[in-house]
């Protein structure tokens, strides 16, 4: 069940990943898209690093 949500988000990702990009671009500028994604990574690293999941415990 998880591999196939994976597989579908990671597909979804890929088809309206450029359309956005480009339409963003459109907006402001291709700089200012690729800035707005790269936010978007980091704000997700950060929020995975924050998951309990993730953390190891000292038992």
């Amino acid at each position: 069940m998880a591999l196939a949500m994976v597989s579908s988000v990671s597909y979804l990702g890929f088809l309206l990943g450029p359309p956005l990009i480009g339409y963003i671009a459109e907006i402001f500028s291709l700089r200012y898209s690729y800035g707005l994604f790269a936010f978007f990574g980091l704000l997700m690293f950060v929020m995975t690093s924050k998951l309990k999941i993730f953390q190891e415990t000292t038992d």
